[in-house]
């Protein structure tokens, strides 16, 4: 996706986000109100890429910044928008939002959904992902 270097604000250990199963396929691709943007891009349940959707991200992280968002009893977070190219070529804005727990050094994925409004910006533009 033609990123090589990784981004000076970039979260801490990006290379090594957990990215647990159960919020791709449990949360993102079976919520009604997450899964209809993903099925656009053509990531489903039936479909079986789950996996692909989840590399996408991990693949992009490191060459995204990574912004704070709050602090509070469970950790630090932290949101990064990570555009992820679909099966069917289309390309979205996907808002990830992370989590260090106290004590922990490597970021675990807290929730992510398409950024649906930037999405419609970017094709009524005519652009691809900034």
């Amino acid at each position: 996706m033609g990123e090589r270097e990784p981004h000076p604000e970039a979260l801490r250990n990006a290379d090594r986000a957990n990215i647990p199963k159960g919020k791709i396929r449990g949360y993102a691709l079976k919520n009604p109100g997450k899964r209809r943007p993903f099925e656009a891009l053509g990531f489903a349940l039936a479909a079986g890429n789950w996996e692909t959707l989840r590399d996408a991200i991990r693949e992009r992280l490191p060459h995204r910044p990574a912004v704070f968002d709050k602090r509070n009893e469970w950790g630090t977070y932290f949101e990064v928008v990570v555009p992820v190219r679909g099966p069917n070529g289309k390309e979205a804005p996907v808002r990830t939002y992370w989590i260090y727990g106290f004590g922990e050094d490597v970021p675990r994925l807290a929730t992510l959904f398409i950024d649906t409004e930037k999405w419609d910006r970017w094709e009524r533009e005519g652009r691809g992902a900034p």
